[in-house]
């Protein structure tokens, strides 16, 4: 099953949100999104969006 999860890479005013995707544990794929956010307002409740595979 597939992951997506928004991080942060630093604890700054203005930190870089990083997308990862996981695909399995050795498949790991990490990308900055191009937007900035204070740490403080970046919370652990942000949505995790699980991806299932499809088999025809």
């Amino acid at each position: 099953m597939a992951t997506i999860k928004f991080i942060l890479q630093s604890k700054t005013v203005q930190s870089a949100i990083y997308l990862r995707l996981s695909l399995n544990r050795k498949e790991v794929f990490k990308r900055k999104t191009g937007l900035d956010i204070d740490f403080g307002y970046f919370g652990v409740t942000m949505p995790v969006i699980s991806v299932k595979q499809c088999h025809s």
